[in-house]
């Protein structure tokens, strides 16, 4: 049971590597994708407001967020499979044991990187809704003409911010629960009960 477990452990760190890896490069392409928009922007008309250019700085913003949160997964979960010894040929006799069996290593495990997912993503969502683009159109002073556009306005989204804070709390506490669990099997792999002694 202990490889079963082992084997289930170290797919939890590769595919959080793998998210690392994933956010980073999609948080890449499309920061390029933005930042190239932005020096070279479409022709526009003269007098128009370039809605382009505010839209995609916001969205530098967010690729940059989905970057340093694809960055931190990736370094830290590669330094844990690095730390144990999880590439290449393995000493299993000096490895701690942990007492959950396979089925409670897969679900404690999964709610463990369903959690990090939730606090990942939210957080990067967090941190870009500081950068809101809102557009704004002056009130016409006759009902029969069209509305002027303003320049549009940079600030905090605080709806979206509550929301996004509001998730990533959920997903920090689901992978805390997990993680927790998992790490206290570790602690204490004498501390399974019996089935005799309970019935």
């Amino acid at each position: 049971m202990k490889n079963k477990v082992e084997t289930v452990r170290s797919i939890y760190l590769y595919l959080l590597s793998l998210v690392g890896v994933i956010m980073i490069i999609f948080g890449l392409i499309s920061f390029v994708n933005q930042l190239l928009t932005v020096l070279i922007p479409s022709s526009i008309p003269q007098g128009d407001i370039n809605y382009e250019l505010y839209y995609s700085i916001q969205g530098m913003v967010r690729n940059i967020s989905f970057i340093i949160v694809g960055i931190v997964l990736l370094v830290y979960h590669w330094k844990l499979i690095l730390k144990e010894h999880r590439i290449g040929k393995r000493d299993l006799e000096n490895e701690s044991e942990s007492s959950m069996n396979l089925f409670e290593a897969i679900f404690f495990y999964l709610l463990s990187f369903i959690g990090l997912m939730v606090f990942s993503f939210s957080l990067a969502s967090f941190a870009s809704n500081f950068f809101f683009i809102k557009e704004t159109y002056a009130v016409p002073v006759k009902p029969d003409t069209n509305l002027t556009p303003i320049p549009p306005t940079i600030g905090p989204n605080v709806r979206y911010i509550v929301q996004s804070g509001i998730a990533s709390i959920i997903g920090l506490v689901v992978w805390l629960l997990g993680f927790t669990h998992i790490h206290e099997t570790y602690k204490n792999p004498d501390n399974q009960v019996d089935s005799d002694t309970v019935n």
